[in-house]
C-alpha cells in the first residue's frame, strides 16, 4: 500500500452498521468514502457517493484507490436472496482490482439453532436459506483470501440495536414502537440469554479487523456487552421509558404472520433462532488477538438508542 494516504470505503454507509463504521473511522481521523444507494446522512467531511452494487462497473468505481473496503451493504427489501450474492461477487472483484482489503460484515444466523456457547468453530445446524447463503459467501471469500486474490477478514454479529438501527428486530419491535408511544414487543422467549450487539461496539470491532493484519483470513465474533435475557433487556428499557407500559412478548405464530405480511420483516422467521432459545456468541478469540475489548454497557446503549429513535420519529 506504500506511503499513499489510506482510503476507507464503506459500502452501505447509511445503514445501521455502515453508518456506525463511518463514524468510527471519522473519529480516528481516517479518510472515508461513504457509498450508499438511496441517500442518507453522513458526516460533512466524508466523501459521499451513490452507487448500485449490483452493477459491476459501479462497484469497481467506488472501490477504486481503496485501502480497506467495508462491505456493510444490503439489497432492497424482498430481494435479499437474489441480489446479495450478486453484489457481494461484484464487491469482491472490485476490492481485488483495487488491491484493497475486504472486511465483510456477517450475521450469526449462519449457525442456525445452537446449543451452548457459539464460537467461530461452531458447526452450522438447522440453518435457513439466508444462513446457508451467508455461509456459502463466507466460504467463497475465505477461499479468495487463501488463493491470494485479496485480503479478507469477516466480522460476525448477532441481532443489533443502536442509533440508525432501523433494520433489526430490536429496532423494529422495541425501539421504534417505544419512540411512538406504542407498547414495545419482545420477539420470542423472555427467559433465555441472548448476545445483542450495540452498533458502536460492532463498528469498533470491524475497524479493528480492517487495521490489523492478524485478522486476515479469519472469521471473528465482534465484541458485545454481556448477554441478557429478554426480560432483563425489557427491564432496562422500561427503566429508560420511566414508567411507560412494559413491553409485551410476541408469540412465534404472530411474528410469522407479521413477517409474511410486511416485506421488511420477512427475515424475522429465520432470525427467531436468536430469540426463542439461548443464543450466546463468544468473542474470546477477538480478545486473545487484539486485547480487552471496550463494550458499551446496555444501560448506556439503550438510552442512546431510544433517544435517537425519538429524534428520528420527529423528523
Amino acid at each position: 500500500m506504500g506511503n499513499a494516504p489510506e482510503l476507507h470505503v464503506v459500502l452501505g454507509a447509511t445503514g445501521g452498521i455502515g453508518s456506525a463504521v463511518v463514524h468510527e473511522l471519522v473519529a480516528r481521523g481516517q479518510p472515508v468514502r461513504a457509498v450508499h444507494r438511496n441517500g442518507g446522512h453522513v458526516p460533512s467531511r466524508v466523501e459521499q457517493v451513490r452507487a448500485d452494487l449490483n452493477d459491476p462497473d459501479d462497484a469497481r468505481i467506488v472501490c477504486r484507490d481503496a485501502t480497506v473496503v467495508y462491505h456493510c451493504a444490503q439489497p432492497e427489501p424482498g430481494r435479499w436472496l437474489e441480489d446479495f450474492p450478486v453484489m457481494t461477487f461484484n464487491v469482491l472483484e472490485a476490492t481485488a482490482a483495487a488491491g484493497a482489503k475486504l472486511v465483510y460484515v456477517d450475521d450469526c444466523q449462519v449457525y442456525g439453532r445452537v446449543h451452548g456457547f457459539i464460537t467461530e468453530k461452531t458447526v452450522p445446524r438447522r440453518v435457513g436459506p439466508r444462513g446457508r447463503l451467508r455461509q456459502s459467501i463466507a466460504d467463497q471469500l475465505l477461499a479468495a483470501h487463501r488463493t491470494g486474490r485479496l485480503q479478507v477478514a469477516i466480522g460476525r454479529c448477532a441481532d443489533y440495536y443502536g442509533p440508525n438501527g432501523l433494520g433489526s428486530v430490536l429496532g423494529t419491535w422495541l425501539f421504534a414502537r417505544a419512540a411512538r408511544g406504542m407498547r414495545p414487543r419482545w420477539i420470542g422467549r423472555q427467559d433465555v440469554p441472548h448476545t445483542l450487539h450495540y452498533l458502536d461496539d460492532a463498528a469498533l470491532g470491524l475497524v479493528t479487523l480492517g487495521s490489523r493484519t492478524e485478522a486476515d483470513g479469519e472469521v471473528w465474533h465482534l465484541p458485545a456487552a454481556d448477554p441478557l435475557t429478554g426480560r432483563e433487556f425489557i427491564d432496562l428499557l422500561n427503566a429508560e421509558l420511566r414508567g411507560s407500559p412494559r413491553p409485551s412478548g410476541a408469540r412465534r405464530q404472530l411474528s410469522r404472520i407479521v413477517s409474511m405480511l410486511s416485506p421488511p420483516n420477512r427475515q424475522l422467521g429465520e432470525s427467531m433462532v436468536q430469540f426463542d432459545a439461548p443464543f450466546v456468541a463468544s468473542f474470546e478469540k477477538y480478545q486473545r488477538a487484539f486485547g480487552q475489548a471496550f463494550t458499551t454497557p446496555h444501560t448506556t446503549a439503550i438510552a442512546e438508542t431510544l433517544a435517537w429513535f425519538r429524534i428520528f420519529r420527529g423528523r
